[in-house]
């Protein structure tokens, strides 16, 4: 392995009470409706603080506002439950994304296995890994170090990308 590229174990899901509040695996087979454009560069305008897309609601309050970061490709959204991150992390305040998914065209769900993270510091030289066991869904994402991270995202099949930021703890 490069002295460039550092491996990190897997992430654990955040605690039941997240699963609970948002509904479980099987809310992400809501109605597709269309998704607002994405910030433009990374981390510039990342951050959304707008409504989110009925597709990424389901398990949230209606009207839910919470800071978001939707893919490149606007197949996911990442719920960012408890920002501002820091890098790294404070003791008990993990940097919890949910991550929903637009539902498929065909309306066809797959299994969603696992979602693989691949993350690079903007401008730096850290790229880490992240695993979300059972796919999409809730879970902590803690990174090394602050800075705008970019997070290429792969599970069944599909692909996408986010940018988000991490101050410094």
């Amino acid at each position: 392995m490069s002295p460039r590229r550092r491996r990190v174990g897997p992430l654990l899901a955040v605690g039941a009470s997240v699963l609970v509040a948002c509904g479980g695996p099987a809310h992400y087979r809501a109605v597709v409706s269309a998704s607002p454009a994405h910030g433009s560069g990374p981390c510039g305008a990342a951050v959304d603080r707008g409504e989110l897309p009925e597709w990424a609601r389901v398990g949230l309050a209606p009207g839910a506002a919470p800071p978001h970061v939707f893919g490149a490709r606007g197949e996911i959204v990442a719920i960012l439950l408890g920002y501002p991150y820091t890098a790294p992390a404070r003791p008990g305040r993990p940097s919890k994304i949910l991550w929903a998914v637009r539902p498929r065209p065909d309306g066809v769900e797959r299994p969603s296995g696992t979602l693989r993270i691949e993350a690079t510091l903007v401008g730096g030289s850290d790229i880490v890994t992240r695993e979300v066991i059972g796919g999409p869904g809730p879970s902590n994402i803690d990174l090394p170090a602050p800075g705008c991270w970019h997070l290429d995202l792969a599970w069944s099949g599909r692909t996408d990308a986010v940018d988000i930021p991490y101050g410094s703890a």
